[in-house]
């Protein structure tokens, strides 16, 4: 079971800035997760990470034997809110559409003249 700890402590425990702990979460560097409004740090994945080494192999890196995805959060929470507003969009432009098709008579609905 891992042991989570907080960005301060990963902080002081790696001897860096609580940003720059925030950045390696960022970038996959360390296996993190997000409760509520706080980052949750792997006190194991602190331990693997040196210079520039990331907290697991390449080929793990995408699922963990927990089956947790290392994606950084706010990355994933960016996609979901780009992938809204386009639902959005694509619904407005099918009203538009729907309404303009009302708008054309009888004839040219039927015999698709423009």
């Amino acid at each position: 079971m891992p042991e989570w700890i907080d960005v301060k402590t990963a902080a002081r425990r790696l001897d860096i800035a609580e940003r720059t702990v925030r950045d390696r979460i960022r970038k996959g560097k360390l296996i993190a997760k997000k409760e509520g409004n706080h980052w949750l740090v792997d006190a194991a994945s602190i331990g693997n990470i040196g210079g520039n080494e990331t907290a697991m192999p390449a080929a793990e890196s995408a699922i963990t034997g927990n089956d947790m995805i290392t994606i950084p959060l706010d990355r994933y929470e960016g996609l979901l809110t780009k992938l809204g507003q386009m639902q959005a969009e694509n619904e407005s432009y099918r009203l538009a559409l729907e309404a303009h098709e009302e708008k054309r008579g009888w004839w040219k609905r039927i015999f698709r003249k423009r």
